[in-house]
């Protein structure tokens, strides 16, 4: 009877120091966005991630143009789906949709830390170019973020 007075008595301090901590870390600046859902048993639970953070990175080196795409960081057990493409172009555009796709890679889930990448020659050509992330989490909207577009010159190196 003492033993499981004991547990009992070490379970709820455990429950309670993870609910000051849960506490904590959502006031510490961390946005969070929630969602309904609903408890009938014929629905699925569509979204179990609370929060996702990617990151778009696009270089040049060697007259190789690469994009990657970082998952900095995921709250709750979540499936992010990933698209990153290099798109170029021979004259400064306002869209992607006027650009050539020139590399694609996807990934159908990219786990918290780890990257995907894409990458293509610069060809020998001066041209504009930029790199496109699109991800889904869960069964939220997809997102497009876009880099900015610069201008390289023949050999991959940044004119503007």
């Amino acid at each position: 009877m003492e033993k499981t007075k004991k547990i009992i008595k070490i379970n709820v301090i455990s429950i309670l120091i993870l609910f000051f901590a849960l506490i904590t870390l959502f006031r510490c600046g961390n946005t969070v966005k929630a969602e309904t859902v609903s408890t009938d048993n014929n629905d699925d639970i569509t979204t179990r991630g609370v929060y996702t953070k990617l990151s778009l990175e696009f270089n040049s080196k060697n007259g190789i143009v690469s994009a990657t795409v970082k998952n900095e960081f995921t709250l709750g057990y979540s499936t992010i789906q990933v698209i990153v493409e290099i798109y170029s172009s021979d004259k400064l555009v306002s869209s992607t949709e006027d650009m050539t796709l020139e590399s694609r890679n996807t990934t159908t889930d990219l786990d918290i830390y780890k990257t995907i990448t894409t990458s293509c020659p610069v060809g020998g050509e001066q041209k504009y170019w930029c790199a496109v992330m699109e991800y889904k989490q869960d069964s939220k909207d997809w997102v497009r973020k876009t880099t900015s577009v610069v201008l390289l010159d023949k050999n991959g190196n940044k004119i503007s």
